[in-house]
């Protein structure tokens, strides 16, 4: 795993960039249909993808949709490799009254779907072979020019506050074509976003822009995107914007860190460690 910490100062637009992993939705032939993003994060030693579950669910069928991540490009660029995870769902319910009265801030994490609350959290624990790359096609010379992902290293347990700026990587749109009647896109870097306050409800954080978002479409494929603070820490993902407002929620990633380790534990007595 490369260590591209010197970036978050020298190059901040590049550091989000390498974070931010593009997730595609894949048809039968292996077109992509959909885009969102993701990040992979290193914890408690294990590589995790993390993402936003409602990119990745078919909400009518509440199956995993067919969502890759992109691992190369042959040189001959006839052949996309892509990886396929199998994603767990993070849900909270609370226990029941009797469970409450001894121990009223006790809750429970887990994948059942009785009495949950939607989190919009989606995770997948990968091997560390899986290393996405951000690459460069050269079409002129069939050649294909590539870096490593980054993954990046947590404890889950960053928290936003309301004097430091934050920022994303993801697929902006930028511009209106009035000829075509279409939008146009772009891959940047999203600054100077606040910290409003926490949700009521403590799993989402609500942040602002530095401007007011219009459409749905604007940033459409950042669902996912991980958040970072100035110092390059990782505090959330986004999840969600508001039309109209400059607002959007990103996820409370500390609230979730005792579910996420709650898997973990399954998985290493599963494994027999």
């Amino acid at each position: 795993m490369k260590d591209y910490s010197i970036l978050i100062k020298q190059d901040p637009d590049y550091y989000a960039r390498l974070s931010t992993i593009p997730i595609h939705l894949l048809t039968d032939e292996g077109l992509i249909k959909e885009t969102a993003s993701s990040c992979i994060i290193e914890y408690n030693s294990l590589n995790n993808l993390l993402a936003a579950e409602h990119s990745v669910i078919d909400e009518k069928t509440m199956l995993q949709k067919r969502c890759g991540i992109l691992l190369g490009i042959e040189p001959n660029i006839r052949k996309t490799e892509y990886y396929i995870p199998s994603y767990n769902f993070m849900k909270l319910f609370t226990l029941d009254e009797k469970t409450l009265e001894s121990d009223p801030n006790k809750t429970l994490f887990n994948t059942s779907e009785k009495d949950s609350i939607f989190v919009d959290l989606a995770y997948a624990f990968l091997s560390k072979e899986v290393v996405p790359r951000d690459e460069f096609i050269d079409y002129k010379n069939n050649e294909v020019y590539f870096t490593e992902k980054n993954i990046i290293k947590t404890n889950l347990d960053i928290v936003p506050n309301a004097k430091d700026t934050y920022n994303f990587f993801g697929r902006i749109k930028t511009e209106f074509n009035d000829r075509n009647k279409t939008f146009s896109y772009e891959e940047q870097r999203q600054k100077n976003i606040k910290f409003l306050k926490i949700k009521e409800d403590s799993l989402f954080y609500v942040f602002e822009m530095p401007y007011v978002i219009r459409t749905q479409e604007e940033f459409q494929g950042c669902s996912g995107a991980p958040i970072f603070n100035e110092k390059g820490e990782l505090v959330s993902l986004f999840v969600k914007q508001y039309t109209n407002t400059n607002r959007f929620l990103g996820i409370n990633l500390e609230k979730f860190k005792s579910g996420i380790d709650a898997e973990i534990d399954l998985k290493s007595k599963a494994n027999g460690d």
